[in-house]
């Protein structure tokens, strides 16, 4: 019932026997009621309440994916949390999180001296494909406000 009416309640797993206080009263709690043999039983199927903290789950973590202040590339492109793998190649992924060998990413690492290419803007994935003269043949197009294609 603590699981239904209160969303906020936190589970982990614990080692066992290293000392924390409520893991132990936990345990011997559960070897009484073993040795007692009180039996208690739940309104709803195992399946059932692991359907609802999987939503609660899901829930809380789009909330904060879509408030949140990190990953704000990645969201402009995957607005909704799944648990399923997405079919993303290695290159792709990290061409959208802006990783690779791009001066942006090397200078955060002090692998580069700058971030800024020859003609003096950042180097970051979105200018090569988009704005980068040496790299016009492989441009993406960019629409403009009203939808029409600029080269």
């Amino acid at each position: 019932m603590a699981l239904l009416s209160n969303p906020s309640l936190n589970i982990g797993w614990v080692k066992a026997h290293i000392g924390v206080h409520g893991n132990e009263t936990e345990d011997s709690l559960a070897k009484q009621a073993t040795i007692k043999g009180e039996i208690h039983y739940l309104s709803a199927r195992k399946s059932h309440l692991k359907n609802l903290l999987h939503r609660v789950s899901i829930n809380e973590w789009q909330q904060e994916w879509a408030t949140g202040d990190t990953g704000r590339t990645i969201y402009n492109i995957i607005e909704k949390v799944t648990t399923n793998p997405v079919s993303w190649t290695r290159e792709s992924i990290l061409f959208v999180k802006g990783h690779g060998p791009f001066p942006s990413y090397l200078r955060r690492f002090n692998l580069h001296h700058n971030d800024h290419r020859a003609c003096g803007e950042v180097g970051t994935p979105f200018h090569y494909t988009t704005t980068c003269y040496p790299t016009a043949s492989y441009h993406f197009t960019k629409t403009s406000e009203n939808l029409t294609t600029i080269w």
